[in-house]
Formats: C-alpha cells, structure tokens, sequence
C-alpha cells in the first residue's frame, strides 16, 4: 500500500485508507492527524505524569510505550502485505542507531516528570527547534538568518521566565529535571536528521523506521531501568491500579503512533521543515491545554512567559519571503478587481 500512486496521494484516518486526492488535500489531512493525534496522546500522558503513583517511573512507561508501537507497527506490516526483511536487514545497524537515539530521548523526558511538572514539561519540549538549529550548525554548518536567531531568543526568554516562575510556585521544579529535559531534547535533535536521512536515501518504508527502533529502544530501556533497581517498585506500584495504568499507556502510545506516522508522511512526500512547522503548531495547542488541564498555580508570571514562548514558535515559523509575496499576489488582484479603488487612491495622493 503506497501513499503516491500515479501522482495522486493516500491519507489515512483512525487506520482507515482515505483517497486519492491532491497533494494540498493530502498535507491538510496530515497535518490535521499530526496535531489531533498528538493533542489527545498529550492528554492521557498528563493524566500518568500528574499521578504521584506512576511519574516516578518513567523508564517502565517509556518502555511500554515502545512496545506498543513495534506491536501496532509489526501488526500493520503484516496484515498490510509490508514486510520487507531484506531491507531491514541491511538497514539494521542505521535502524538500530535510530532506536538508540529515540530511547535516550524519550526515556530522559519522561524520566524529567519525577523533577519537574507537566506543563513545565511541555514547554521546554516546546524549544526543540533551537536545540534543532544548534545541531543543524553543528553538523552541516548551516547559517543561522536573523529570524531563527530572534525566535530562539524569543523562546529561551519564554523558558527562563517560566522556570523562575516555578521555582517561586511549584515545589515539583527542580534543577535535575531541567538537566534531563535540556539532554532528552539534545537527542531529540538528533533523531529527526537520521530518519530523514533513512527515508529518502535508505529509500525504506515508513513502518520500517517505526518497528525496528521502537523493538531495540524498548530492549534497551527495560535493561537499564532493572539496572537501576526501578523495575521492582515499579511492578508493585503499578499494581495499586494496573487498570487505570494500562488503558492510560494503550491509549497514549496509539495515539502518538498514529500522530507520528503521519509526521513520517510530512518529512518523506514533503519537507522536514514542512513537519516542524506542523509540530510547532501542535506544541502551541499542547501548552494551552496543559496550562488549563494540569497547572494549578497559574500566575501572571506563566502568561507573560507563555506569550513569549508562543511569539518565539510563530516567528520561527513564519516565511515572510512567501508572505511578502502573497501580500503583493493579494494587492494586485485587488487593484485587477477594483481599478475604481487605485484610481481613488492616486486622487488622494495628488491632493495632498
């Protein structure tokens, strides 16, 4: 099953084939799973990591997170005639970097819940972009033009004022569960330039670079945390409600599978700054509803810092070259359209 079949596309909601349709179409539905998918994931991981029971366990979590997605990944190549051993196989040291990279990050992120709270969480996720860009300096050399560099202003400035903000309202706020987040997102920056790679220069399917590392990521989580004696406590502690538990991780991990097959869509039939932008978006809709779900001493100090953050996200996405086209494209069919309008214009100019 191909999502581009003769120059028309195949979306896909709630796992169900939807097409063909353009390529506009197709991004619009992308982008809409992205953010629906990933907004509903946000809500029932707010309801694990607000709960004193489970946010001290963040390695077991992550590590069932990851075996429901090579699970949900492995069944859907299955049943959808996917399996492509021979190309697993010589990708497997690159698939198996990949799984790496993702446990570290996901793993020190939800490690992070034990030190800070949920939406603190979320916003500093939220500064991905200039932990991105600073590895995109690093490794290819890239400059850095005048937007990027106000929009990481912007939203470090928008981090800081939170933290200082925490540090006087939250006793949850702590400085290893900044050094844990501000690692995670190191790893996290990583990530998206070795799966882009893999998908157009591997030239392996989108199921391949989900089964596969989440397989080795989850193997590799559950060995540490046994190391460090977590495991145990977790089991017991998990069986105060195992119900609650489990739904709650079930529904969370479907979610944010579904929502990151469709980034995968974004990043191999589009652009990977095509995807950032729609993330971007989704973080904004992820920190309004943390702040109106989960925080419970909501001060001046989280609104300023919230303006802030979101100015920084709306810059960094914004493309004021195809802006300053279209506010020009939009200006001249006006004066095509009502000649009587430029005509009265010019009136008022000789006037004066």
């Amino acid at each position: 099953m191909k999502d581009v079949t003769d120059g028309r596309y195949f979306g896909r909601f709630m796992m169900i084939r939807v097409g063909p349709m353009g390529r506009s179409s197709y991004f619009i539905l992308c982008a809409f799973n992205v953010i629906f998918y990933h907004v509903l994931a946000g809500v029932f991981q707010g309801y694990i990591y607000t709960d004193s029971r489970f946010k001290n366990h963040g390695l077991l979590l992550s590590f069932a997170y990851f075996m429901y997605c090579f699970i949900f990944s492995l069944l859907e190549m299955v049943f959808s005639d996917r399996v492509k051993p021979l190309s697993t196989k010589r990708n497997f040291k690159a698939l198996s970097v990949l799984g790496t990279c993702l446990s570290i990050s996901i793993g020190l992120s939800n490690i992070s819940f034990a030190y800070i709270n949920y939406t603190a969480q979320v916003m500093f996720k939220c500064c991905k972009p200039i932990f991105v860009m600073m590895a995109t300096l690093i490794m290819f050399g890239c400059r850095l033009s005048c937007q990027k560099i106000i929009s990481c202003i912007l939203m470090t400035m928008g981090i800081i004022w939170y933290s200082l903000a925490n540090v006087a309202y939250s006793p949850e706020f702590q400085t290893r569960g900044v050094v844990y987040i501000c690692l995670a997102l190191t790893f996290d920056a990583i990530t998206p330039n070795l799966t882009q790679r893999l998908l157009n220069e591997s030239n392996i399917d989108i199921l391949d670079s989900i089964c596969l590392p989440s397989l080795v990521g989850g193997i590799l989580l559950l060995v540490v945390d046994i190391i460090i004696g977590d495991f145990a406590p977790a089991i017991n502690d998990f069986n105060d409600d195992p119900y609650r538990i489990f739904f709650l991780v079930l529904f969370q991990s479907m979610f944010i599978y579904l929502g990151t097959y469709d980034i995968m869509c974004l990043v191999k039939n589009f652009t990977a700054l095509l995807s950032v932008h729609v993330t971007n978006f989704r973080k904004l809709v992820s920190v309004t509803l943390s702040l109106i779900l989960f925080e419970k001493a909501f001060t001046l100090h989280h609104l300023f810092s919230s303006v802030l953050l979101f100015m920084g996200l709306i810059l960094e996405s914004i493309d004021f070259k195809s802006l300053a086209k279209m506010i020009e494209d939009t200006k001249t069919f006006l004066h095509k359209k009502f000649p009587w309008f430029s005509n009265k214009k010019q009136i008022l100019k000789q006037d004066v």
